[in-house]
């Protein structure tokens, strides 16, 4: 619950840099930093022009100074629409925590993880999308998440659910109008319009729905696993794909011997790959041990790389590991390896197993950007734009959508069949609840707890 009270956090990373910030922020905010910051022109903080830049001293807990700047914030013209002072000292770790130390002896109290980001939500300069946004932008790992998050928090989801709410909330009033007043032509719809309007909502539920299902291999990544017998270029492929030598790989069989893993992209997907020792009866331990693994995570993997040497006959254990790759329950393909070399191995009965070879060279990177692009391409819809369209980008928000589509299916299903318009008005009443939990309207504060529960204390 929102406090009236000042707290203070260190809101850069912690380790040693240039500058490290410290935020301050709640009524108190300018006296409270005033014990703290003595300005070289002796300008008081409270006094100070807003978002302007001082130079002074910092007091330090301990009783020594640091130098650096102080800006001062005026509510409502600040990041939690309080009054907010950030001061910027060297960023060394030791001193950033004394002079923390210091404006929490002057009467601050510690921050708790992103409660700077919830009272500029409860204060209306964010919104709980946007909210969310801000903390998919902190935690992007890949340039296509960044751009994923990047359009949300400059409130293009805002915006499109503002839209939708308030199409729904105006198609209801219609259908209200005509349950309280069934003679009189007030509604500002007719029947074919009030239908025609549910359906046009419904769309953009929809197509809400399928760009958070289309964008999965972005925001969560998706297990790969490379698997193969041994010496077929597993761990060269891997190696390539990672685009730096991440495995060991030597002519001798059996080099890998337990599963490593990576995370990398490939296009806009982010692949958690792992590469697996080669499959093979063994009779050392270690290596038992890493087979086993190795069926094991091929087993549960979203994508399998099947890996065969190209320049080498088939074996009965090469067909094993095609039917083993067949039946596994994620998506499979299948790579033969070494094309830069005289081809002998049975492609044809590799592909009435596995569908379509890719044929590589690991070792000189000869179809390896091919391969990628199959890769993006069976787990990313081509007709997605990361920079024009909007998407949902939580489990919070698509569970909401959902709930908004299930009602508003039955709302429209109800106006089709041409039912007393009370059966469609309670469905669609459901449906605007679920679209204001989407978007805060409706949200209560142990869910508003939990998104902010994952910010870092700084922010």
């Amino acid at each position: 619950m929102y406090r009236n009270d000042t707290i203070a956090a260190v809101s850069t990373p912690r380790g040693k840099g240039g500058v490290a910030l410290i935020r301050i922020s709640g009524p108190q905010a300018a006296d409270i930093a005033s014990r703290c910051f003595f300005a070289k022109n002796g300008t008081d903080i409270a006094v100070m022009p807003p978002r302007r830049a001082v130079y002074g001293d910092i007091l330090c807990r301990g009783g020594y100074r640091d130098s650096g700047l102080a800006v001062f914030f005026k509510a409502p013209a600040s990041f939690t629409g309080e009054d907010t002072v950030e001061l910027m000292c060297h960023g060394g770790t030791l001193i950033t925590k004394r002079v923390l130390e210091s404006v929490l002896a002057a009467g601050a109290r510690l921050a708790e993880p992103g409660e700077f980001s919830h009272r500029a939500l409860i204060n209306g300069k964010m919104t709980l999308c946007g909210a969310e946004a801000l903390s998919d932008l902190l935690s992007a790992s890949t340039d296509a998440q960044l751009r994923l998050a990047s359009g949300n928090a400059r409130g293009k989801l805002d915006a499109e659910l503002s839209e939708i709410y308030e199409g729904l909330a105006v198609t209801l009033s219609s259908l209200y109008a005509k349950i309280d007043f069934p003679d009189e032509d007030l509604a500002d719809m007719d029947g074919d319009a009030l239908l025609e309007a549910a359906r046009g909502i419904l769309l953009r539920i929809e197509r809400l729905i399928r760009g958070y299902e289309g964008t999965a291999a972005i925001r969560e990544g998706v297990p790969a696993a490379i698997c193969g017998l041994p010496n077929t270029g597993k761990s060269s492929l891997y190696n390539a794909l990672a685009g730096e030598e991440l495995a060991i790989v030597t002519d001798e069989a059996g080099t890998t011997r337990d599963v490593l893993s990576a995370e990398l992209t490939v296009g806009d997907v982010l692949l958690r790959l792992s590469d697996t020792a080669g499959v093979r009866e063994a009779e050392a331990k270690a290596e038992t041990i890493g087979v086993r693994r190795a069926l094991e995570t091929m087993e549960s993997a979203a994508l399998v790389l099947a890996v065969f040497d190209g320049s080498r006959p088939l074996t009965d254990e090469d067909m094993e590991l095609a039917r083993r790759a067949a039946s596994c329950r994620g998506k499979v393909i299948c790579v033969v390896n070494k094309c830069d070399m005289p081809q002998v191995a049975d492609k044809k009965a590799l592909e009435d197993l596995l569908g379509e070879v890719s044929e590589i060279s690991a070792k000189s990177g000869k179809g390896v950007s091919q391969l990628k692009k199959r890769i993006e391409s069976l787990f990313l819809d081509g007709n997605v734009d990361l920079d024009e369209d909007v998407f949902l980008t939580g489990e919070r928000q698509y569970g909401a959508a959902q709930r908004a589509k299930i009602y508003l299916c039955s709302a429209v299903s109800a106006l089709e069949a041409g039912l007393p318009p009370d059966c469609a008005a309670t469905d669609m009443e459901a449906a605007l609840g679920a679209l204001g939990e989407l978007d805060g309207r409706a949200v209560n504060e142990e869910v508003v707890s939990r998104i902010f529960a994952n910010f870092c204390v700084g922010k």
